[in-house]
């Protein structure tokens, strides 16, 4: 092979080579910054349900809800719950909005929020580690997985 295409060779070589590096760099940036967006937007979300319990909750501290105990069936009851209210408000805007909303809890009242055992795992690093809120990647659904605590306050314990 002559030198001159050695050369051809040897600098096609070096541009693919830092086409590649230059790809990885970006293919990571865009998944780094995409999970930083995701991770924005469920903390976004969970805000926006605090917000609706916290403003309930002003709600039963202004006397709105002074009748509760002539309240007779559940769902009026549970309609003057403040942390009920905002998980249902999350709830009902699940596929509009693009997410799948949990409660997951070990011994729930409803069978339905019993935790998988990624939510189990969460659950308990939250808990082990004090830790207010926590990100992770669900490899078995390739999905990022929020969670964070519920603060209850007096009113949603009726």
């Amino acid at each position: 092979m002559k030198f001159r295409t050695r050369i051809y060779v040897l600098v096609i070589l070096s541009l693919a080579a830092m086409g590649l590096v230059i790809s990885a760099f970006a293919v990571y940036d865009v998944r780094v910054t995409g999970l930083a967006a995701l991770e924005d937007k469920s903390r976004a979300l969970l805000n926006v349900g605090e917000e609706i319990r916290e403003q309930v909750a002003r709600k039963h501290q202004l006397g709105l809800f002074a009748r509760i105990n002539e309240m007779e069936t559940t769902e009026q009851i549970l309609g003057a719950v403040p942390v009920v209210t905002a998980m249902n408000s999350m709830r009902n805007r699940e596929e509009e909005g693009n997410y799948k909303f949990r409660i997951p809890k070990f011994q729930p009242r409803n069978a339905d929020n019993t935790p998988d055992e990624f939510e189990a795992n969460a659950l308990r690093g939250l808990t082990e580690q004090n830790q207010n809120e926590y990100f992770a990647i669900d490899p078995a659904t390739n999905t990022l997985r929020y969670f964070r605590s519920i603060k209850l306050t007096e009113e949603c314990t009726l």
